[in-house]
């Protein structure tokens, strides 16, 4: 950048603290001037390389979101012989969960806790071993955990009742998926240490 002493001038005039020199500038000053300037096309490159990069950064974490994003946590369907398959990929949204389950006719409370917590016992009172056929469960493949329901066989006092939990000790990491027929009223979860075995 070539300064001439009328650049110099119009600089010093929009120079918040210009009216404080009333002398030309020294040679010194001249020179981290010249200085200033001359880095600062080198440094709004870098800027504009930084930035390029920061959207490709954010790019590429909008794809994954949107990836992970894109395939449901589950699904809740009704086979043709009236049952109602629930399939969990994601232990997510379990409000989501009860409402989907719910509009089968069927209550629900469904309970994902983090690692090393569990529900506080009793919560509510197990139904009879005839109702637990209202609902079977597939528990640990690779493709999710299921629950396959009767609607027409859960009386209006019963609900299903979903708890996913772990914990880990220095040797293994265990998760727990439940699912049973619940007669009466059922409390809400209150999150509680789950120990593991000793």
């Amino acid at each position: 950048m070539n300064l001439n002493r009328d650049s110099i001038d119009d600089l010093r005039l929009m120079d918040p603290a210009g009216d404080l020199t009333d002398g030309p500038l020294d040679a010194r000053a001249l020179t981290d001037l010249h200085r200033m300037t001359a880095q600062r096309p080198a440094r709004s490159r870098r800027r504009l390389v930084l930035a390029a990069a920061a959207v490709g950064a954010l790019a590429v974490v909008a794809a994954v979101a949107m990836d992970r994003g894109g395939a449901p946590a589950y699904a809740v369907t009704r086979n043709d012989d009236g049952t109602v398959t629930i399939k969990i990929e994601r232990f997510e949204d379990a409000d989501g969960l009860e409402a989907a389950i719910e509009k089968y006719g069927v209550n629900a409370e469904v309970d994902y806790l983090p690692w090393g917590k569990t529900c506080r016992e009793p919560r509510y009172t197990v139904a009879p071993d005839a109702d637990q056929q209202a609902a079977a469960t597939s528990v640990g493949d690779n493709s999710g955990d299921s629950v396959l329901l009767r609607p027409n066989e859960f009386a209006a006092d019963e609900t299903l009742v979903i708890v996913h939990s772990g914990y880990e000790d220095p040797s293994v990491k265990v998760r727990s998926f439940r699912q049973l027929v619940a007669k009466g009223p059922v409390s809400p979860c209150e999150p509680v240490d789950q120990r593991g075995p000793r």
